[in-house]
């Protein structure tokens, strides 16, 4: 009816562009267009460099700032107008960056400070382990070498290799793919060559090609190191290890900073880059470029969500006592809405129903539980909120107990003496248990 467009009849590729002589609209109202239309596709160039450069900044008495990165040094990094001490922050975090899991990589090396290092090839001869990364070739001591994987991990062989990864030995172990599980082989490890692994097992020297092993992991050779005091988390799964971590900007009206003061050698690059003093390592350093960069954690994994554990819980309403029921949520309530305490709805939150006993595990050297609690702020409710009382235990011993109130939010900074389990019990004043559900956010176990 309508009949095909001037356009559709032009043969392509020579179709009609706004600056084209042959232009069959109006060329003035066909420029307008395109020009209106770049506008409203493309993002402004101020937008995609915010994006690029926004962070959340966590502090260890869990407050979030989002903003702007300004710049970032050993002592201290500014978020926006706020300049924030080093020695106060947990992490930093980049939504536009975020990590590839580990076990996609095919080539992991585990340091004994804890660092994980995704790396394009590794070697070890002698008393030396050489890596090669995209942004550097290093060449460290063997003794800090832990382990290196050699395959990606399936979904099958993902809990051996950890297993592996975490038990006690006293002899190196090889592992090799065995059906859908590894098998392991106690031997000692010699030189990790580019095509072959030798190794001696009992009173035989053998060489295995490199391609019919998963990973070796290494016997202890001597006390564990401190962990490293600063992990930085890269796009391609890596948990870099540092003493120390400085933002080298490229962009014009932002100086470059070093390290501790020392100035790093050579200039900037065209982009941005993070400097990563490496730890156990005095000399190295790393120069990550930002776009790569996911994360920052000063905490030193001494710092655990709540959020990440997964309890056991028992859903008690009159009569009717529920087990493994959805009571405990994290980043939804139960209208599928984000839990919200002071007017902030939180992804991160974790939501329990009254009525509720949630029975966390936790980590070794757990010393303190850190939380803002409070009610539900359901949107446009006709009820409401209620008052609960709840009761924090540690190994069955109570170490918080009270009421938390409807209108207002309670912070929980509790003593936890390396207990091995939390449970937290949530006791509602109604029959009907309508709107008292307490949310927890920000909540985290802090070890020592």
């Amino acid at each position: 009816m309508f009949g095909p467009s001037p356009l559709s009849l032009r043969p392509y590729p020579s179709l009609c562009t706004p600056w084209s002589r042959e232009c069959l609209v109006v060329p003035s109202v066909c420029r307008l267009a395109w020009l209106v239309a770049a506008a409203l596709l493309l993002p402004p160039l101020g937008a995609r460099a915010a994006d690029e450069a926004g962070v959340v900044v966590t502090t260890l008495q869990g407050e979030r700032i989002e903003g702007e990165l300004q710049s970032l040094d050993w002592q201290s990094l500014q978020v926006g107008e706020r300049t924030l001490a080093i020695e106060r922050l947990e992490s930093l975090q980049r939504a536009a960056v975020p990590a590839v899991p580990l076990g996609d990589a095919a080539r992991v090396v585990y340091w004994t400070d804890g660092s994980t290092w995704t790396v394009q090839d590794v070697v070890r001869e002698g008393r030396n382990v050489t890596v090669t990364r995209d942004d550097a070739e290093v060449t460290r001591p063997a003794t800090q070498l832990r382990a290196v994987r050699l395959s990606v991990v399936g979904e099958s062989e993902a809990d051996d290799w950890r297993g592996l990864l975490e038990g006690d030995r006293r002899e190196d172990v090889l592992a090799a793919r065995q059906g859908e599980s590894l098998r392991y082989i106690p031997c000692t490890i010699g030189a990790i060559q580019a095509e072959a692994i030798a190794l001696r097992v009992g009173e035989r020297d053998l060489e295995l090609p490199r391609e019919r092993i998963f990973g070796v992991v290494f016997a202890p050779s001597g006390p564990a190191p401190r962990p490293a005091a600063v992990h930085v988390l890269t796009a391609d799964g890596s948990r870099l290890g540092a003493a120390a971590v400085t933002l080298q900007r490229a962009t014009a009206g932002l100086d470059a900073t070093a390290s501790k003061g020392e100035a790093p050698d050579g200039e900037s690059g065209e982009s941005s880059q993070l400097l990563v003093s490496v730890a156990g390592q005095p000399g190295l350093t790393l120069r990550v470029p930002w776009e790569q960069v996911a994360g920052i954690d000063w905490a030193g994994g001494r710092v655990v969500r709540l959020a990440t554990i997964s309890p056991r819980t028992q859903y008690d309403r009159g009569e009717k006592v529920f087990s493994g029921t959805r009571p405990v949520r994290v980043g939804q309530n139960i209208l599928g809405q984000l839990p919200t305490i002071d007017g902030t709805p939180d992804a991160a939150a974790l939501w329990m129903h009254s009525g509720t006993t949630a029975t966390f595990p936790l980590p070794r050297g757990a010393s303190r539980l850190q939380a803002t609690v409070g009610i539900d702020e359901i949107e446009d409710a006709e009820i409401a909120a209620g008052s609960v009382d709840v009761v924090v235990s540690a190994d069955g011993r109570t170490v918080w107990e009270g009421e938390v109130p409807a209108t207002t939010t309670t912070a929980w900074d509790v003593e936890l003496a390396g207990a091995r389990t939390l449970a937290i019990a949530v006791t509602g004043r109604r029959a009907d248990g309508i709107r008292e559900h307490l949310v927890l956010r920000g909540a985290r176990i802090v070890t020592e």
